[in-house]
């Protein structure tokens, strides 16, 4: 009868094992750990009067490519903004006034998972500034406001305030005016007298004068 060699059996028998176990841990790929989007919401903004509207441009960048929302918010400024495409990476801002605003970008992957990051909009002008608050539209729609001789001999810029409103004027008096945007023109009238058209029906408006 043949001797059976019990240490060199049980030697094999422990390679066999480990060799088993070991396959099994490399059967299929690693599991995918999800990753936060990382955005960035693009460089301050400065623009200088007349100049009051401009665009957002951010980005974006997700790992696994998963991206499915991204939103635009103001966080901090004035009251006077429009935002075009608050969902979109790249938004035109219209009808900003003079001041200092913070907007905020924001992208969410399919999983819920977050990132933003914000970008400072100023306004500014160097020019003197005077402001006739709250004029209330007579029944043809203008407002009508005497000022003085500095300020009206030396007009520069004019602009209209209504609500979320904040449009420069053009010279009148007859200027091509957008009704669904709002839209203002102002004319000059003996006396020193300014005449301000625009805004909507019931609406009262605030004219700020760039001198």
């Amino acid at each position: 009868m043949k001797k059976i060699n019990y240490p060199r059996l049980v030697l094999f028998a422990l390679l066999v094992l480990v060799n088993i176990n070991c396959k099994k841990d490399i059967i299929g790929p690693p599991p995918q750990t999800n990753i936060a989007p990382v955005v960035n919401a693009g460089t301050d903004i400065r623009l200088e009067i007349p100049l009051t509207h401009t665009l957002l441009t951010g980005t974006a960048n997700d790992a696994n490519g998963n991206i499915e929302e991204y939103n635009w918010r103001k966080i901090a400024g004035p009251g006077s903004y429009l935002l075009e495409w608050s969902n979109k990476l790249s938004s035109k801002l219209i009808w900003l006034e003079e001041g200092d605003y913070e907007f905020e970008l924001t992208a969410t992957d399919k999983e819920g998972l977050t990132d933003r990051d914000t970008l400072k909009v100023t306004v500014f002008s160097n020019l003197k500034k005077h402001v006739l608050y709250n004029l209330t539209p007579n029944a043809s729609g203008f407002s009508v406001a005497q000022i003085s001789p500095e300020v009206i001999n030396n007009i520069k810029w004019v602009y209209g305030k209504s609500g979320r409103i904040c449009e420069q004027a053009d010279a009148g008096p007859h200027p091509n005016i957008d009704y669904g945007w709002g839209g203002y023109y102002y004319e000059i009238l003996p006396g020193n007298i300014i005449s301000v058209f625009g805004g909507y029906t019931g609406y009262n408006v605030d004219v700020i004068i760039y001198y």
